[in-house]
C-alpha cells in the first residue's frame, strides 16, 4: 500500500504487535534465536561469494576509506555527546555504535547484478568487510572483559585468533570437503547437507572460542568461495536466509521502546539523521577522493545510510558486561531501526532493489 520495501514491512509489523503495539508478542527474546540463523546464512552466502585473494584485495583497497570513516563517525558523535548526560562510557560506547553500517539491509537491497559484477557491489562490500570485522573485534574485547576492566590477555587471543581460525577453515576444505563435493556432485541433497553443515560448525566453534556465530558464518562461505558447489551453495539457502530475516526484522521492530526522554528523543532524531543523510554524504565525499565517480560515490554513500545490526550487539553485550546503561542501549536501539525504516525508504526510491513494490525499481 505504502509503496515501500518488504522490510520496512517486516520491521513495522514488528512495531505494532510488538511490546510497544498490541503486544501479541509479549516478548520477541523468544524469536530472536531463530532470527540470528538469517544473519548467519546471509554472512556465510556473502563469504561464499568472495574468493580469499579478492577479499584480500578488496581490504586493502577499502582500508584508507574505512578508517577515515570510522573516525569521523566516532569523532562526530563522541562531540555531539559531550554536553548530554551520559557517562563517558556510554558515550564512548554509542559512538563506536555508530560506526557502521548495516550488512543486512546494505545487501539485501543490492541487486545480486551489482553486488557481484560492478564497482559499486566492491566498493560496498569493501567497506561492509572491514567494518564487520572492526565490529566483531569490538564486541569479542567487550564480552572478555567486565565492569572493572578489560583482559590484556583475552584481546590478544582475539587478534590472533580470527587469521589462524580463516586459514585452519581453509585447509580443511581443501583437505576434506572438496574431495567430498567432487564426489558427491551429482547428488544435491549431500551437497546442501554438507553446506549447512560447515556453516553451523564453523559458527559453533568460532562462538566457542569468544568470537560470534557471525564470524564463523563468514569464514565458512569464504574457506568455500574456492569450491565448485560455491555457487549451487549460494543459490539454494537464499529461502532460508529470507524466511529468517523475516523473523529478525520483525523481532527489531518489537524491540523498540518509545519510552524515551526528552533528551533521548533529541539524540535519537539527531542520530538517525547522521545515519541516514551525514553518513551517506561522508562516504560519497571519501570515495570521490579516492577517484570514484560522483555517480558511483553517492549510491554508495546512500546504500550505507543506516545504522547495523552490530550497533545493538555491542550495546547489548556492554550492557550485560555492565559496562554502559539501559537508557544507552535504548536509545542504540531506537535509531538503528528508525534508520532502517529511513534508510531502506531513501535506497528503494533512489535506485534499484530486489524487492521493491515498483516493477519499474525492481531488480535482482
Amino acid at each position: 500500500v505504502f509503496k515501500q520495501t518488504f522490510i520496512f514491512g517486516y520491521m513495522l509489523a514488528g512495531i505494532i504487535f510488538g511490546p510497544t503495539g498490541l503486544a501479541v508478542i509479549d516478548d520477541p527474546s523468544e524469536l530472536e534465536s531463530l532470527s540470528k540463523v538469517g544473519i548467519i546464512f546471509l554472512l556465510f552466502i556473502l563469504g561464499l561469494n568472495l574468493k580469499p585473494k579478492r577479499v584480500i584485495s578488496m581490504f586493502e583497497e577499502a582500508a584508507l576509506v574505512s578508517v577515515a570513516s570510522s573516525i569521523l563517525f566516532f569523532l562526530i558523535v563522541y562531540l555531539s555527546l559531550l554536553n548530554s548526560s551520559f557517562h563517558m562510557a556510554d558515550k564512548v560506547l554509542i559512538s563506536l555504535a555508530m560506526i557502521f553500517s548495516s550488512t543486512i539491509i546494505a545487501i539485501k537491497l543490492l541487486p545480486t547484478t551489482t553486488l557481484h559484477h560492478k564497482r559499486r557491489g566492491e566498493m560496498i562490500i569493501s567497506v561492509l568487510l572491514f567494518q564487520d570485522i572492526l565490529a566483531i573485534i569490538i564486541i569479542m574485547i567487550i564480552k572478555s572483559s567486565d565492569a572493572a576492566g578489560f583482559s590484556f590477555l583475552t584481546i590478544m587471543n582475539v587478534l590472533f585468533f580470527l587469521p589462524i581460525f580463516l586459514v585452519a577453515s581453509l585447509f580443511c576444505v581443501t583437505l576434506f570437503l572438496e574431495p567430498l563435493i567432487k564426489k558427491f556432485g551429482e547428488l544435491t541433497e549431500l551437497l546442501f547437507l554438507i553446506a549447512v553443515g560447515w556453516c553451523s560448525l564453523l559458527a559453533l566453534v568460532s562462538e566457542g572460542f569468544g568470537a560470534s556465530f557471525e564470524i564463523g558464518a563468514f569464514f565458512a562461505g569464504i574457506s568455500l568461495a574456492n569450491s565448485i558447489g560455491a555457487d549451487f551453495f549460494a543459490e539454494k539457502l537464499k529461502p532460508i536466509r529470507d524466511f529468517f530475516l523475516i523473523i529478525f526484522f520483525f523481532c527489531l521492530g518489537a524491540r523498540a521502546d518509545f519510552s524515551l526522554t526528552r533528551e533521548m528523543i533529541f539524540y535519537m532524531a539527531f542520530l538517525t539523521g547522521f545515519c541516514v543523510f551525514a553518513k551517506s554524504q561522508i562516504f560519497r565525499f571519501l570515495f570521490k577522493s579516492q577517484n570514484e565517480t560522483d555517480r558511483q560515490s553517492r549510491e554508495v554513500g546512500v546504500r550505507l545510510g543506516h545504522g547495523s545490526e552490530f550497533a545493538i550487539l555491542l550495546m547489548l553485550f556492554s550492557f550485560e558486561m555492565g559496562l554502559s546503561s539501559k537508557s544507552a542501549l535504548d536509545l542504540v536501539q531506537i535509531v538503528v531501526v528508525a534508520s532502517f525504516l529511513i534508510g531502506s525508504y531513501v535506497i528503494s526510491k533512489s535506485y534499484p532493489t530486489p524487492d521493491s513494490t515498483s516493477s519499474r525499481m525492481r531488480q535482482d
